[in-house]
């Protein structure tokens, strides 16, 4: 049976996110059961077209959104005030 694994990876990016606003996009690929992260099956998976393809979307997707935020400062002002009330809230248990 083929299923999906995602991926999230622990970097700079996603570690500083607590200081002002950040994304960090996690996408599955087409794996079996077992085939996790750092796995034969995984980088057999990871080494597919359909693999590649994903990613390159995913890319995109990610692109168009920094783009937004930097070209459109309404966007860019509701992202940080959804941020900070989201802050408010996590420190809140919430």
């Amino acid at each position: 049976m083929v299923g999906f694994t995602l991926a999230l990876l622990i970097n700079p990016a996603s570690t500083n996110c607590h200081g002002s606003p950040g994304f960090h996009g996690v996408f599955g690929i087409g794996t079996k059961d077992g085939e996790a992260n750092h796995t034969k099956g995984f980088a057999a998976a990871a080494g597919t077209e359909e693999a590649f393809e994903t990613a390159l979307e995913c890319g995109k997707g990610m692109a168009l959104v920094g783009w937004k935020v930097l070209a459109d400062g309404k966007f860019a002002e509701k992202m940080q005030k959804e941020w900070e009330e989201d802050m408010v809230r996590a420190a809140e248990g919430k």
